[in-house]
């Protein structure tokens, strides 16, 4: 869990779970800087850009000049650099505490391959960077920590299925199916006896409903809310386990920690 990381997990290998709350836009970092003598023009060797090596030209080869030095930003490489935040899963998180979060730096294909509200498996390398302001607001050296992906792992993940032509005649004949919004409410929870009140009520709030913009730019989303009350016994959880297996990308919470009122 991330709450317990610490100081023995530093440049180690670490698995942790939790949930996206951010994520930044890509930008381009230097994977390996070549750089040109400005006298000369003569092009260095290949330098390998890392956050905790000093990076030293050294002089030149041809005309032994300590410098300057420019950019060559054609021959340069790039990598693509992302950082997101993951979070404890409301669920995992003990009554009365605030889930504890954590930085997370992405490189290469991982970019852009989660969305705030995904529910990640990670594992990285946990490292520690220096961090100047922390250490002017606090007067004694603090290092700011953060995890290194190396793999992504999304609960959840639906596979693309290639639809062939015996779906697409299965979906085409349910869709002419005038008992088609029947069949939909009574396969909410097939397990749990009668409630079709409560059925539609889930199936219409899974469903959705549609947005409407008023002619004064008064947008009304079509997200429907639906609230459940009953006394104990009544498979009011059961409803809600029903719908975090349906969908992939719901969470479920419970108990103090899963609102803030």
């Amino acid at each position: 869990p991330i709450r317990e990381l610490s100081t023995r997990h530093l440049d180690r290998l670490v698995s942790v779970a939790g949930v996206v709350t951010k994520r930044t836009k890509v930008f381009n970092e230097v994977k390996r800087l070549l750089l040109r003598c400005a006298k000369c023009n003569f092009l260095t060797t290949p330098f390998d850009v890392e956050a905790d090596k000093e990076l030293k030209p050294g002089s030149c080869v041809e005309c032994q000049s300590k410098g300057p030095w420019r950019v060559d930003r054609v021959k340069t490489l790039y990598r693509n650099h992302q950082r997101i935040t993951i979070q404890e899963s409301p669920g995992t998180v003990e009554p009365g505490k605030m889930p504890r979060s954590k930085d997370v730096v992405l490189t290469g294909d991982q970019v852009d391959s989660v969305r705030p509200g995904d529910e990640l498996q990670l594992t990285g390398i946990y490292r520690c960077l220096y961090d100047a302001a922390t250490n002017a607001r606090t007067c004694f050296p603090v290092y700011k920590t953060e995890i290194m992906a190396i793999h992504l792992h999304r609960k959840g993940d639906v596979k693309l299925i290639e639809l062939t032509e015996d779906k697409v005649q299965q979906i085409n004949d349910l869709r002419r199916d005038p008992n088609l919004r029947e069949r939909i409410i009574c396969s909410m929870a097939p397990s749990i006896y009668g409630m079709k009140h409560v059925k539609t009520a889930i199936a219409l709030s899974m469903m959705g409903g549609q947005q409407k913009i008023t002619p004064g730019k008064h947008r009304i989303r079509g997200d429907i809310n639906t609230l459940l009350v009953g006394d104990p016994g009544l498979a009011k959880s059961q409803f809600l386990k029903y719908i975090e297996a349906t969908f992939p990308r719901a969470v479920y919470t419970t108990g103090k920690g899963a609102s803030a009122v």
